[in-house]
């Protein structure tokens, strides 16, 4: 299997991994799966699992408010 190559998280990334959106918006790959999920947050690529990054910001946003 190939390695993936890691690239810089900048503020044009639409899609997440599980690492980068944990380490974005500090929480646990458990509690990010299950808010993900239930936003609708969550994009399966074939095997890969991603994260887009808007939704989760506007959900974190509105518990902010």
């Amino acid at each position: 299997m190939r390695k993936r190559t890691r690239s810089e998280i900048t503020s044009e990334t639409v899609l997440l991994d599980r690492e980068q959106a944990a380490q974005i918006f500090s929480i646990g790959y458990t509690t990010l799966s299950r808010i993900a999920e239930e936003i609708g947050a969550r994009v399966k690529i074939g095997k890969r699992v991603l994260y887009h990054r808007e939704k989760l910001e506007q959900h974190f946003n509105s518990l902010a408010e």
